[in-house]
């Protein structure tokens, strides 16, 4: 007969867990090179020895290089040096509003970047922890599955490899997330200010989830009253005027941000076309490398099957697409995981850390008694393809060439969980246990409002007749 696991063991294998975990970091943290750090924090440090002359970064890349060059060959911290030399020149593709915020860190190179090391795994843990508190995972469970995922997920890994913000935009949209389902139970116009400011945060940082940034915006219009959305778009303003000066101020003009837009963002920019050698993990790239073609064509068929699945499940709901549409967006788990999903799969340009955030819909399609075994095993194998598990697998059958394709595939489960999600939503919309639990008093109270409805209705038609 089957035992349970008392609390001892259960604590046993955490600590273990946890040891394992922290020295994985500890040592990504003290020996990671992070060139994608560099870049992103050699603005500033360029910025700190000779601010007034240089102008835009995008403009000016070969005066700050001059810079960075002679502060490298006369500094004493030999990880400095050795990342400098992996540089041609400075290569500035993020945001001017991003550089900001790395101006932030410390001045010392290996002090910088040990620091951001640190937090990249500090936040991806609190991001695991508070996904699984938001849909209610076992919490030994929980434990288990953050401590191996920070030892073992492979797009965390590259993450601090590198040194860029994927881990950062996963606490981000996971945070958000929270107060988004907190303002689904109990609307506050505070809520909601902190809510859009906060998009307009991730947005400013990097463009790459400006899907997911829209979809949950949406979600917030469709379920708010007009005096929260009023509030709610002047928090929005107001955060977006400050994103965007601070910017102008640090690099002299608002200039910069046309230089960033010319040189980085606008058409036919070099960094959509990256390769998959380059670790582009895209689903679009990968097929236009495979058929030879651009990767115009492939982009416009992946949103064209996106699309044509999401109007057929709406269709199947029942309820007419619009309905079923509006009714998915209402909850804020799914209008993060769609966004996040449909980037995934359309997107020209995934690196692999940005798979950090295949997580958050994947945990939706896991979540404690909100979802059915088949939709909770989707969640569960876009978890595992995306980890670099199968990695092995495929190193030992002489089939490496497989893995871009394979990691790139997660978004496969993810989007048919989605898509079967919104098909169960026509029968569940107006079961209590169809929402999360912290919503069931608020279901309920839909439900009574329905009934008298109906009640009134009738009696309205007794009297009449």
């Amino acid at each position: 007969m089957a035992t349970q696991i008392g609390p001892a063991p259960r604590w046993l294998i955490v600590a273990l867990l946890a040891m394992i975990a922290f020295s994985e970091t500890l040592g990504r943290a003290s020996r990671t090179v992070a060139p994608d750090f560099y870049q992103l924090w050699a603005v500033s440090a360029a910025v700190r020895a000779d601010g007034v002359s240089l102008g835009s970064p995008y403009k000016d890349s070969r005066g700050y290089w001059a810079i960075l060059t002679r502060q490298a060959e006369t500094s004493a911290d030999p990880r400095r040096k050795a990342v400098h030399k992996l540089w041609p020149n400075l290569s500035p593709v993020a945001s001017p509003f991003l550089f900001v915020l790395f101006a932030l860190l410390p001045a010392d190179y290996t002090t910088a970047a040990t620091l951001f090391a640190s937090l990249q795994a500090v936040m991806f843990l609190a991001a695991v922890a508070l996904l699984g508190h938001l849909f209610r995972f076992d919490r030994f469970v929980l434990a288990c599955l953050a401590l191996i995922l920070v030892r073992a997920y492979e797009p965390l890994a590259s993450d601090m490899r590198l040194g860029n913000i994927a881990a950062f935009q996963f606490i981000a949209v996971t945070g958000l997330l929270a107060v988004a389902l907190a303002n689904r139970v109990s609307p506050r116009r505070a809520l909601g200010a902190v809510l859009v400011a906060g998009l307009a945060l991730v947005a400013f940082a990097k463009l790459n989830l400006a899907l997911v940034v829209v979809l949950m915006a949406l979600q917030f219009l469709i379920t708010s009253n007009r005096k929260a959305i009023v509030a709610a778009a002047v928090a929005a303003a107001s955060a977006c005027i400050v994103f965007a000066l601070v910017p102008c101020g640090y690099f002299h003009g608002c200039g910069v941000w046309v230089d960033w837009y010319t040189q980085v963002v606008g058409p036919g920019k070099e960094i959509a076309g990256r390769s998959v050698e380059q670790g582009n993990y895209s689903t679009t790239r990968i097929l236009a490398d495979l058929f030879a073609v651009e990767a115009t064509g492939p982009v416009v068929a992946v949103v064209t099957i996106l699309v044509g699945s999401l109007l057929a499940a709406a269709y199947r709901a029942g309820r007419g697409w619009k309905g079923a549409l509006a009714g998915a967006l209402r909850d804020p788990g799914a209008a993060a995981s769609i966004g996040i999903t449909a980037t995934m799969a359309a997107s020209p340009l995934m690196w692999l850390h940005y798979y950090v955030w295949s997580l958050i819909p994947a945990f939706w399609l896991m979540r404690a008694g909100g979802a059915d075994a088949r939709v909770a095993a989707l969640g569960a194998a876009a978890v595992l393809l995306s980890s670099g598990a199968l990695n092995v697998l495929l190193a030992l059958a002489g089939l490496v060439s497989l893995v871009p394709a394979v990691m790139a595939a997660s978004w496969v489960p993810l989007w048919a969980g989605v898509v079967l999600q919104i098909t169960r939503s026509g029968d569940t919309e107006d079961r209590p246990e169809a929402a999360d639990s912290r919503d069931v008093p608020a279901a309920r109270a839909g439900g009574r409002q329905r009934r008298l409805r109906r009640s009134i209705r009738v009696a309205s038609a007794g009297g009449n007749s």
